[in-house]
């Protein structure tokens, strides 16, 4: 099992919590699913318990922030630090990072950051810094950032990463993930999917499986025991959200007994992971002639993962 960070938790002004559920609200497009004077909360994923963040009411939150703004008055070298981390750049600076599925959808919510930082002061909304692929600073050639400071979350710990891959980038996600699959790296593969994801193996529409946990296990089933294999990469298409593949495994049974499957992958990519992958098959070529053992095997095996199991 992989840890992955789950949600955010943001201590708050208690004043301030309506002024951000309407900045939220307006500035991304996440889902609401609580919002109660004591608890505000949003989910990123169709799985709350994959990607959400929370605002809480809380009294020293607004304390610390009054004290901060006292003291700052009061104290030049504490005036300067401040500045200084309002200066620093973004990315070395603390903040938050969220992973939006499309170039576009990271477009349209700059457009909206930037609209707000003029239309609504008392949000005190900042697009920080915008990088984009193929500007000096870029890090990759495929990842587009955006640094947008909410000042109503106070003095620190106030800015979040909104990040997209473009088509680049799914490609290269892809590539790796049939690197590791191929390797039988099979404790990396979850991390490459989203907590909905689904696989469908579409010759075999019992063999569809929900989450990373039991595509992992589907794929372990399947390949764990055979020695080795070998991809054949044939031709790559690519949009910013779809990868599509054509490719052969050749399964090494033995050395005197390989069988090439020619077929076609459709990944859809969301937020840097796979949320569908459909693989199109002629799947007698292999069931035809794999060895009776890894037959009964998979058979075996694969009646005691229940589709949809996650």
């Amino acid at each position: 099992m992989s840890h992955r960070w789950n949600h955010q938790n943001y201590a708050v002004a208690p004043e301030r919590l309506k002024p951000i559920e309407e900045c939220i609200d307006a500035l991304f497009p996440w889902v609401k699913f609580v919002a109660k004077p004591h608890l505000l909360g949003y989910r990123l994923t169709a799985d709350m318990h994959a990607g959400a963040v929370y605002f809480r009411p809380t009294e020293a939150a607004a304390a610390l922030d009054q004290a901060l703004r006292r003291l700052a008055k009061e104290d030049a070298s504490l005036a300067a630090a401040l500045a200084a981390l309002e200066r620093t750049d973004a990315d070395f600076a603390d903040h938050s990072g969220v992973m939006l599925p499309t170039v576009s959808e990271w477009e349209e919510c700059v457009a909206r950051a930037q609209r707000l930082e003029r239309e609504r002061p008392d949000f005190d909304v900042r697009v920080v810094d915008v990088i984009r692929p193929g500007d000096e600073r870029a890090p990759t050639d495929y990842l587009y950032q955006a640094f947008i400071r909410i000042g109503l979350l106070g003095a620190l710990r106030n800015t979040v990463e909104v990040q997209a891959l473009s088509e680049r980038g799914s490609v290269d996600l892809v590539r790796r993930f049939w690197d590791d699959l191929y390797a039988h790296r099979f404790d990396k593969l979850g991390a490459y999917f989203t907590a909905d994801a689904v696989y469908d193996d579409v010759p075999m529409p019992e063999a569809r499986v929900v989450g990373p946990a039991a595509i992992v296990r589907k794929l372990e089933i399947g390949l764990a025991r055979v020695p080795r294999h070998v991809h054949h990469v044939h031709r790559v298409v690519a949009d910013e959200a779809t990868v599509v593949t054509e490719h052969t495994e050749d399964w090494c049974f033995a050395e005197d007994h390989v069988v090439a499957l020619p077929f076609v992958s459709v990944q859809e990519i969301d937020g840097g992971r796979i949320k569908r992958w459909s693989d199109y098959s002629n799947i007698a070529t292999l069931l035809s002639a794999a060895p009776s053992w890894w037959l009964e095997h998979v058979t075996a095996e694969w009646s005691r993962l229940p589709p949809g199991s996650s």
